[in-house]
């Protein structure tokens, strides 16, 4: 037992290590707050710190505000505030916290964003050329030298490059959110369109792609290819050529016609 209950409770003294156990916090935090300031301790015939109960309550303030993510030197400032001061201080630190708040909600997001490109190339890895239906929004023309358009077009789930079977190495850069130059490249689609739906790699070093690969696939499985769009997904290593950028690919195709 810390504290016997007998005598004048106000005068019973406890040692800094059976407060740092009781409060579950180092010893060393207590020593430093106490050379800081921010507690102040008595000392015994042995030099050793003696901490009252009402050295305690000033504890436990102290870990009040540090918890609530209040700098030293405003803690050292709150014994000579009054309420209309300390609710203005709590008032000021509750603004920073929630924009702090927000900012980590807005990397939660990205991260998460991530977590889901990245899941969806190990997704495709498994198939070939999945065949359905996609109803495709519109395309805008990206502007590469405006950074908000570098920002959003290389965002995962963003991007759409358009290519062309006749010239399957020149891509044109657009993207599904509205770009700086709010040029239409494509229509959204007014009902849902075959599609083959793949994954594409780039060698980040080289520039080579397996697009004309998948539209051989396609061919091979009786289709006709007429325009392809890929999103960026994400970049990753690759064991055997280094490291790629992934996208997701949507061979827009129709069925070939057979000769009667």
């Amino acid at each position: 037992m810390l504290f016997s209950l007998g005598g004048d409770i106000m005068t019973k003294l406890m040692t800094l290590h059976q407060v740092a156990e009781l409060l579950a916090i180092p010893p060393s935090t207590l020593r430093y707050w106490d050379k800081q300031g921010l507690i102040q301790l008595s000392r015994g015939a042995n030099h050793y710190r003696q901490i009252s109960l009402h050295n305690l309550v000033n504890i436990i303030d102290v870990m009040q505000f540090r918890e609530m993510d209040i700098s030293i030197e405003q803690v050292k400032q709150t014994p000579l505030m009054d309420e209309t001061a300390l609710l203005a201080l709590l008032a000021e630190n509750k603004t920073k916290l929630t924009q702090k708040i927000k900012a980590i909600k807005q990397i939660i997001h990205k991260i998460e964003l991530k977590q889901r490109a990245l899941n969806r190339v190990m997704a495709l890895k498994n198939h070939s050329l999945i065949s359905e239906y996609k109803q495709l929004g519109t395309i805008y023309q990206a502007d590469l030298d405006y950074a908000f358009d570098i920002q959003g077009y290389l965002s995962p789930f963003q991007s759409a490059d358009i290519y062309y079977p006749s010239n399957l190495d020149h891509e044109i850069a657009g993207m599904f959110c509205p770009s700086r130059s709010k040029i239409i490249l494509r229509e959204a689609d007014n009902q849902p369109r075959l599609c083959l739906t793949g994954l594409m790699y780039r060698d980040n070093l080289t520039g080579e792609h397996n697009l004309a690969e998948l539209c051989h696939t396609a061919v091979a499985m009786g289709y006709q290819v007429e325009q392809v769009i890929s999103q960026f997904l994400a970049f990753a290593n690759n064991q055997e050529s280094g490291l790629r950028d992934y996208f997701e690919v949507w061979l827009m195709v129709e069925e070939r016609q057979t000769a009667q």
